[in-house]
């Protein structure tokens, strides 16, 4: 299981099995999407360069009010 912190109090939790993703939130209604970010690797490539880190794993989530909330 994976828990995403989606506000100060709430939490939620999907399958584990599924492929590496990132969310969208709906601070309104509360939808939550899965998100796939085409240029994540140029992303970590440049945090990784930056920080001298090694990245083992990250998460992104995007808040925002969704088209059926505007």
């Amino acid at each position: 299981m994976n828990k995403i912190q989606l506000f100060d109090t709430e939490l939620h939790y999907e399958m584990a099995d599924r492929t590496h993703h990132h969310h969208i939130v709906c601070t309104d209604c509360k939808a939550i999407e899965d998100l796939k970010i085409d240029s994540e690797k140029d992303l970590l490539d440049e945090v990784c360069s930056d920080t001298r880190y090694k990245i083992s794993t990250h998460s992104l989530t995007f808040y925002g009010v969704c088209p059926a909330c505007k």
